[in-house]
């Protein structure tokens, strides 16, 4: 009798088991952010696989028979669209997983960029960084989460979240929304028009860096805005920044911003980890 007890409590735990990975999906992403933003809709239990590593770059990159795997056999797909996975949009079409576009949601806000090497061809584009405004991830939590069949606890308690973060960070950076700044990737400018910052222009720098002229252009800048700190991206040489600022005598201070994030880490987090590089730059 207890024999039979025993088999019939580890059938149970085994069936138990068993069923817990019965439902786990697979999900396939381009970039961290989506990552990010889907996190905590995911169980234990459930996979992301990102494509791109932060450490490569989206303009050089190119797919491995292994991605092209994990596309094949994943049960979602996100992208962002908008030119920046473009390496991965063939290959997605062909596996005819379920995908969602970021860009093409309906309710997300899309920022016009204007590259330098357009303004001649008057040619408009649309910036792709739609994962530094949190009203464009809430937009993508919804529409994954309806794709996905996710709980609607599970949703609406990130959808919260999210929303008590965009409070927290708006009244964090209210004290130096006023204080001038330049960025040297205007791709922040999602997160710099969310909280009404005050940024004053771009440094656009190229493979062969900042022209003299270029450079007293931005000196003059700087003197004229009483700008008081320089973003630049992670990927940048801060010396290409340094030659921008050296002798002037008010103090510019030089922070790095991580536009993608860690993937190991939820939007929130990341997003956070951004107010708190702002608020290290733009503080007195």
């Amino acid at each position: 009798m207890q024999f039979f007890l025993v088999k019939k409590v580890f059938f149970g735990l085994l069936v138990s088991f068993i069923s817990s990975f019965a439902y786990a999906i697979t999900v396939v992403v381009t970039i961290a952010p989506l990552a990010s933003a889907i996190k905590p809709l995911l169980s234990e239990n459930d996979k992301i696989i990102v494509l791109l590593n932060n450490n490569q770059s989206p303009h050089h990159f190119s797919l491995k028979p292994s991605h092209l795997l994990n596309i094949a056999k994943a049960d979602f797909i996100l992208s962002v669209g908008l030119g920046i996975d473009d390496w991965a949009k063939k290959a997605i079409i062909n596996s005819q997983v379920k995908h969602l576009v970021f860009s093409s949601l309906d309710g997300v806000l899309l920022r016009n960029t204007l590259h330098e090497s357009d303004v001649k061809h008057h040619h408009k584009h649309y910036d792709p960084h739609l994962w530094l405004d949190i009203d464009n991830i809430k937009v993508l939590v919804k529409s994954f989460s309806k794709l996905a069949y996710i709980d609607n606890n599970k949703k609406n308690m990130w959808l919260k979240k999210l929303t008590l973060t965009d409070k927290e960070i708006a009244r964090q950076l209210n004290n130096v929304k006023n204080v001038a700044f330049l960025v040297q990737h205007a791709g922040f400018q999602y997160f710099n028009e969310k909280y009404s910052l005050n940024r004053q222009g771009s440094i656009q720098i190229n493979d062969a860096g900042v022209s003299l002229k270029k450079i007293l252009q931005l000196r003059g800048l700087i003197v004229e805005k009483n700008i008081s700190c320089i973003f630049k991206s992670v990927q940048s040489p801060k010396k290409q920044i340094t030659a921008i600022v050296n002798d002037l005598e008010q103090e510019v201070k030089i922070i790095s911003l991580n536009g993608l994030g860690d993937k190991k880490l939820t939007s929130v987090q990341n997003l956070e980890k951004l107010m708190a590089n702002y608020e290290q730059c733009l503080q007195y």
